[in-house]
């Protein structure tokens, strides 16, 4: 499943105010490592893209609110034209200028969101936990207005399955979880479809080079029997059946024309992909039906990221490796000692990788040999939430922002060697 998919977490805050000090010094380093494969390296020394009137800052997302948290340890940010949209545990989708930091709105009854779900259409996705003492009430996927956070629309969905968005709208799970539902991002429903496969009935929307599919496996005990991909008509919502995939298989993307999905190792009586999972093989899958299998290199393991061709296996313990999608050699390994690292963000200008720690370290890795090109120390106070929560990186423009614990902070990479 989706990294940070099932993660229980709690955390409530009080306020910080605003700072645009504080922010580390890049530190250049070198490693002489061999260049083992594609792609080319990169020797770019285009001048950056910022946003307009662009300083570095760093602002706080805490709130005062104490409302009831969503269940999750995930947060982060995502992009509009001129701001970034950021929630997680402990504070509310907050609105933040991308190149001042500034807050522009915060929205939210308490500090109850996870990462939002995207942004489109000058609307906001993300999700709300309606305060309730007296009884259950479900969360609810909600649309905002991107420049005065104005709540447009609101949806019930499911609690544990989380909404995508696809091309043609916003693909989520009923309260139930018994049906898949798609939204256009006015908030008009655009169709349903049942949750059922040949594996099971226990489904989670994903999204596939822009497409809507479902992953399905047996709703008493996902650990036994295969995971059904169902193909969702992202018109009509009618499902075919396209694969049955191993258990635990992790959807990564598109190359050349196929779905790819990692198969984990798994112990006997075990489900779900760990931060150190230890991955065997690639399952590349046709959209129409049929598909192959691609052994992965030894040393697979981590947390898996497709980018152009390339999968990267981030280890807690700091380890990245490069491994070919087409066929699972591995391209490069590198120890790069900052443990606790983000997925990575991909500047093909640069043609580097960028990561992030818990402690708002950055790293940047030449993506074709694995060299470590520059990193920063950690941020001086990043907040009481860096242990409980999973670290995110961006790219606005060629800025980098990111988030630690209950910070965001933006800063400038050096433009390249």
């Amino acid at each position: 499943w989706p990294r940070g998919a099932w993660w229980l977490a709690i955390a409530l805050a009080t306020a910080v105010p605003v700072s645009a000090l504080g922010l580390t010094t890049l530190h250049w380093m070198s490693d002489r490592a061999t260049d083992t494969g594609t792609p080319a390296a990169s020797t770019s020394t285009a001048a950056m893209a910022l946003p307009t009137g662009w300083q570095p800052w760093r602002s706080s997302l805490l709130t005062a609110k104490t409302g009831e948290p969503l269940d999750y340890g995930e947060s982060g940010c995502v992009a509009g034209s001129t701001a970034v949209y950021c929630a997680g545990t402990g504070f509310t989708v907050t609105a933040l200028d991308s190149a001042s930091g500034r807050v522009g709105w915060r929205s939210g009854t308490s500090p109850e969101t996870s990462r939002p779900v995207g942004v489109r259409d000058g609307r906001v996705f993300t999700y709300v936990k309606p305060d309730s003492s007296q009884s259950y009430i479900p969360r609810r996927l909600v649309a905002l207005d991107a420049r005065t956070g104005t709540q447009l629309w609101k949806h019930p969905v499911s609690e544990d399955r989380n909404a995508v968005l696809f091309d043609g709208g916003i693909l989520a799970m009923d309260v139930d979880a018994t049906r898949f539902v798609a939204y256009d991002t006015s908030g008009r429903q655009l169709w349903t479809a049942a949750a059922k496969s040949s594996s099971g009935d226990a489904c989670t929307p994903t999204v596939l080079g822009g497409a809507p599919y479902g992953l399905c496996t047996p709703e008493d005990d996902p650990s036994k029997g295969d995971t059904s991909l169902l193909r969702l008509d992202p018109r009509t919502g009618t499902a075919k059946e396209v694969a049955q995939l191993p258990t635990g298989s992790l959807p990564l993307g598109v190359t050349d024309g196929h779905l790819l999905f990692a198969v984990p190792k798994l112990a006997e009586g075990f489900f779900g992909s760990g931060e150190d999972q230890p991955y065997t093989t690639l399952e590349e899958v046709d959209p129409v039906g049929g598909g192959t299998r691609v052994p992965l290199a030894g040393g697979s393991r981590g947390t898996p990221t497709l980018v152009d061709g390339v999968i990267y296996f981030v280890r807690p313990n700091g380890t990245v490796t490069a491994v070919r999608a087409a066929d699972g050699k591995r391209v490069w390994q590198r120890e790069t000692n900052t443990e606790n690292l983000s997925t990575p963000v991909y500047s093909a200008k640069f043609n580097r990788l960028y990561f992030s720690n818990q402690f708002g370290r950055l790293l940047a890795l030449k993506r074709s040999t694995g060299t470590v090109e520059w990193s920063t120390s950690a941020l001086s106070n990043a907040g009481d939430s860096t242990a409980d929560t999973t670290p995110s990186v961006l790219l606005v423009k060629d800025a980098l922002v990111a988030v630690a614990g209950d910070t965001a902070f933006s800063v400038r990479p050096p433009a390249g060697r």
